[in-house]
């Protein structure tokens, strides 16, 4: 959970503030957020054991059509232990990886806004090398 925003460049060009990912593959539904203080998170439902797990994560990354790198499996519940999404009631089984993208993400399906009109507040930036526009810079 970040106590800052975080804003992520995504192919169109936008800074995207606290974007999330989204979507379904195989019956499991998934979603990838940004943090301030951890790596890039994948989370998915429904997974039953570690190998499936890999193999999912690295399938839905490569669905995107987008680099990434450090794809490391950070949990795997096969118990009712995480809540997934923070949206749905109930606990289900889920899957945790901690990755990072090596380019600009896909538009982001949900997010609160794009890039703030000045720096007067604290955030984390994730630029994927491109200059950061104006309105923003330090």
């Amino acid at each position: 959970m970040s106590l800052i925003p975080t804003y992520v460049l995504a192919e169109d060009g936008v800074f995207y503030k606290n974007p999330c990912l989204h979507g379904v593959y195989e019956d499991k539904i998934w979603y990838i957020c940004w943090d301030d203080d951890d790596p890039t998170e994948l989370v998915i439902s429904n997974i039953v054991d570690i190998p499936s797990a890999n193999r999912l994560g690295k399938e839905i990354l490569n669905s995107l059509g987008k680099k990434y790198s450090k794809l490391r499996l950070i949990n795997c519940y096969k118990g009712y232990k995480r809540t997934f999404p923070p949206k749905f009631k109930g606990f289900k089984q889920a899957a945790t990886f901690f990755f990072d993208f090596d380019e600009c993400i896909p538009i982001p399906q949900k997010h609160q806004g794009v890039h703030p009109t000045d720096r007067t507040t604290d955030c984390v930036i994730y630029n994927f090398g491109h200059p950061l526009p104006s309105s923003i810079k330090k």
